[in-house]
């Protein structure tokens, strides 16, 4: 019976490790329960009650031919990237089949769709004004669609290739595309330099009316200047006429007073001096100048007699008490 038991439970052991499998990261695990179908969310799956694939990216190219206004064909080259959407795993069965290829199933389908949809795009268009924007806009433009009938959410859009199948006529659209290039170039050139141009007089003007504004100022402060040298040789002249008013008016005064008080003449400098001298020595001569009189002063006319007379008569008088003595 202990045999027995070991070999059912062995039995049973092997049956779990040969029917669950580990599912890895990057997998789906999709089961169907009642007329839905789920997603596993275990590390562990049933491999015989359960559909699991990979999940990732998926990329496709395709090469196409297509019309454009005129019935030109052009020739398209792009490259779509999808993935499944998590949401709409029931659409992405529907397109891809109950198998683990059904991710590249539904792309396939989705692909095909794709290559309509360009089609009607490019229908619309002429041959100068069609570029990858435009057929990338009208893919984008279906990405809910996308995810709806096919269960794959539309990763990115890449179209290297846009030309027309005619050699001919790419060779003579390059040539345009060349001379518009060169003729756009040619025009920011021209308005380059015209700006620049125009950014020259400005500051020029600019300069021009800076240095205008340093001329007033500086004449300003010249005049300025003049006014107020005016100013202090105005004041000079009226501080000159004043001292000289005031010598005149100090030397009148004197002679008021010498000719009203004579005698007051023998306390001038020179004379205290001449008496001095004439006292010291007997036969002294002293020479008295009147250097410090003024030119127009009366005293210079008439001191020189008032001072001879006086002199003459102290040197009588110091004759008379010699005589005496």
């Amino acid at each position: 019976m202990e045999i027995a038991g070991l070999v059912v439970a062995l039995a049973i052991l092997l049956a779990i490790l040969f029917e669950y499998r580990l599912r890895r990261p990057d997998e789906w695990a999709l089961t169907e329960k009642g007329n839905a179908i789920l997603r596993r969310s275990g590390r562990f799956y049933p491999r015989h009650f359960t559909l699991a694939f990979r999940a990732t990216h998926h990329s496709m190219s395709q090469e196409m031919s297509a019309d454009v206004r005129g019935f030109i064909t052009v020739k398209i080259r792009y490259t779509l990237t999808v993935a499944p959407d998590a949401g709409n795993i029931a659409p992405l069965i529907r397109a891809g089949g109950w198998q683990k290829e059904l991710v590249q199933n539904a792309a396939r389908e989705l692909l095909i769709e794709s290559q309509t949809i360009i089609r009607s795009a490019c229908e619309s268009q002429a041959l100068e004004a069609l570029q990858s924007g435009t057929v990338r806009e009208a893919l984008l433009a279906q990405k809910d669609h996308f995810r709806k009938a096919y269960g794959l959410e539309l990763v990115s859009i890449n179209i290297p290739v846009i030309e027309p199948a005619d050699k001919s006529i790419g060779e003579n659209l390059r040539e345009r595309e060349a001379a518009r290039i060169e003729r756009e170039t040619e025009q920011v050139r021209q308005e380059t330099r015209i700006a620049k141009e125009e950014l020259r007089l400005q500051a020029d003007r600019r300069i021009a009316a800076e240095n205008q504004k340093l001329e007033l100022l500086r004449q300003q402060l010249q005049q300025e200047r003049e006014k107020a040298e005016n100013e202090l040789s105005a004041l000079r002249v009226e501080s000159e006429a004043a001292r000289r008013q005031i010598l005149l008016a100090t030397e009148k005064a004197e002679l008021e007073l010498a000719a009203a008080h004579p005698e007051t003449l023998l306390t001038h400098p020179q004379l205290a001096r001449l008496i001095e001298a004439g006292q010291s020595l007997k036969n002294a001569q002293t020479v008295v100048t009147f250097g410090e009189l003024k030119e127009a002063s009366p005293l210079k006319e008439w001191l020189p007699e008032m001072l001879s007379a006086l002199l003459t008569r102290l040197d009588a008088k110091l004759r008379k008490e010699e005589s005496s003595q």
